[in-house]
C-alpha cells in the first residue's frame, strides 16, 4: 500500500492511535429504529438511572453467581483458558459491565462500549447461542436483584423490571450485531476469494509460460543488442522486465494465499520473537524501528513462519510508506487470553476510502505492488482465529494483529484444489 510521502517537519510526536482496535459502530439511522421498536423512551432512562444506586450494591453477587454458574456448564468454562485467575479478572469485569446498564443516555456512546464487549466475546471464542445464554442468565439475577432491594420512591416492580428488560434487550442486539457484521465481512472476503481460487489454477499454468517466454527473449534482445541499443530501446526492455516480475509475483502470490495452511502453533518469546523479524525487514538509516512491549509479555501461541510472514508485510509497508525518513513503533502485548501485535509509522496516512479496500486482493496503489501482501497477511492472521484492523489519522497508521492463543471455529477460505 503506498502513500504519497511528505517532508518529516518536527513535532512532538508520531500520530500513534492508542486503543486496541476501533470498532464498526451501529450508524444512528438503526439505532434510533432499534430504540423505537424497544421503546426505549426517556422514563426507561429515568428509571434506569434511579436504579443505579440500590443495584450496584447486587452487583457483586450478581457477578459471582453468574460464574458459579459458568463453572457448572464445561462448554461455557471451555472459554475460559486462564483459569481460575482469569474468571477472577472477569467477575470485576463483569460487574463493572452491569454497572453501566444503569448510566443512560443510551446514545452512540453507550453503543460503540457494548460493540466492544461484542467483539471481545467474539474474539474469545463465545458463539451467539453461549452469549445469548449468558444474557439469559444475567436478565434471571438482575430481575432477582430488583425483587430483593428497596426500590426508589415513586417505583414499582412491574415498572421497573419492565424498563430493565428493555435495555437488556437493547444491549443483547448491540453485541449480536458484532457477530452479524463480522460475519458478512468474512462471508464476502470468502466468496472474493473462493473467485480468485477457482481462476487461480488456470492463471498460474497459462501465464508462467508465456511470461517465461517473455523474459527469456527479453534478456537474450539486451544481450543481443548490448552497447549498440539506443536509451530509448533499453527502458522499453527494462520496462519488459518489470512488467514480467510483475505478473510472477502476482500469480506467485495469488498460489501462496490459497495455500495458507492450518496453524502450526508453537510457544513462542515474542520480544526475541520480533526482534528477528525487525531485523529481517531493510530500512533507510533514516527510518528508525522500536520494540516496545506491552504491560503484560507472557509467552505467546501461533505459527513462526506463518506470523512473521504477515508481520514482515506490515513493517515492510510502514517503510515505504515513510520513504527516507521517519519512525516505526513495533508493539507487542501476550495475556492469558490473545497475543497483540500493532505496527504504527507516523507517516502520511491513508485516505479513508482507500483504508476501506486495503485487504482487498489485488488492490493496490503501488505502481509496483502486488495488492496481496495484506490480504495474505489477513488471511494468515484469520487462519489462527485472530483479526487484522488498520486504523489511521491524519498523520500516521496502525496495524494491528490479534492472536487467540486457541483456536476458534470461525469462517476459513475455502480450498480450491490448485496445481504449482
Amino acid at each position: 500500500m503506498e502513500r504519497s510521502r511528505p517532508s518529516i517537519t518536527p513535532r512532538a510526536g508520531p500520530c500513534f492511535a492508542s486503543s486496541y482496535r476501533s470498532p464498526k459502530t451501529m450508524s444512528a439511522a438503526p439505532r434510533n429504529a432499534y430504540q423505537r421498536i424497544l421503546e426505549l423512551t426517556p422514563r426507561v432512562e429515568e428509571i434506569m438511572g434511579r436504579l443505579k444506586e440500590p443495584m450496584d450494591a447486587e452487583l457483586p453477587t450478581i457477578a459471582d453467581r453468574f460464574y458459579l454458574r459458568i463453572e457448572r456448564h464445561p462448554e461455557a468454562l471451555a472459554v475460559f483458558r486462564g483459569g481460575r485467575e482469569q474468571l477472577v479478572r472477569q467477575r470485576i469485569a463483569l460487574a463493572g459491565w452491569l454497572s453501566e446498564l444503569f448510566v443512560p443516555p443510551y446514545d452512540e456512546s453507550y453503543t460503540e462500549k457494548r460493540i466492544r464487549v461484542g467483539i471481545v466475546h467474539l474474539n474469545s471464542g463465545v458463539d451467539e447461542h453461549l452469549m445469548i445464554g449468558a444474557m439469559n442468565w444475567l436478565r434471571e439475577e438482575l430481575i432477582g436483584a430488583l425483587r430483593r432491594i428497596t426500590l426508589p420512591e415513586g417505583l414499582h416492580f412491574g415498572e421497573t423490571a419492565a424498563a430493565l428488560q428493555k435495555v437488556l434487550d437493547f444491549d443483547l442486539g448491540i453485541i449480536l450485531s458484532s457477530y452479524w457484521t463480522d460475519l458478512r465481512s468474512r462471508t464476502r472476503n470468502i466468496d472474493r476469494l473462493a473467485l480468485i481460487g477457482q481462476f487461480s489454477a488456470a492463471i498460474n499454468h497459462e501465464l508462467r509460460n508465456p511470461l517465461g517466454v517473455i523474459g527469456t527473449s527479453t534478456y537474450l534482445l539486451k544481450s543481443k543488442l548490448a552497447a549498440d541499443a539506443s536509451e530509448d530501446v533499453k527502458n522499453h526492455l527494462a520496462k519488459i522486465e518489470r512488467s514480467v516480475a510483475r505478473a510472477n509475483a502476482i500469480v506467485s502470490g495469488l498460489m501462496r494465499l490459497l495455500k495458507v495452511e492450518e496453524p502450526a502453533r508453537d510457544s513462542v518469546d515474542l520480544e526475541s520473537f520480533l526482534e528477528s523479524v525487525i531485523e529481517e525487514v531493510p530500512h533507510p538509516p533514516g527510518v528508525t524501528i522500536e520494540l516496545i512491549p506491552g504491560a503484560v509479555t507472557g509467552r505467546a501461541a501461533f505459527d513462526q513462519d506463518q506470523v512473521r510472514q504477515a508481520v514482515s508485510n506490515l513493517i515492510r509497508n510502514a517503510t515505504e510508506a515513510l520513504g527516507e525518513q521517519g519512525r516505526i513503533e513495533v508493539r507487542f502485548a501476550s495475556d492469558s487470553i490473545a497475543t497483540s501485535i500493532s505496527v504504527s509509522d507516523n507517516g502520511p496516512g491513508i485516505p479513508q476510502a482507500t483504508l476501506n479496500r486495503i485487504f482487498e486482493p489485488l488492490f493496490t496503489t503501488k505502481s509496483f505492488g502486488t495488492g496481496l501482501g495484506l490480504t495474505l497477511s489477513k488471511a494468515i492472521v484469520e487462519a489462527h482465529g485472530g483479526e487484522l484492523k488498520a486504523r489511521c489519522g491524519r498523520v500516521g497508521c496502525t496495524f494491528e494483529i490479534r492472536l487467540p492463543h486457541f483456536l476458534i471455529g470461525r469462517p476459513t477460505i475455502p480450498r480450491t484444489q490448485t496445481s504449482s
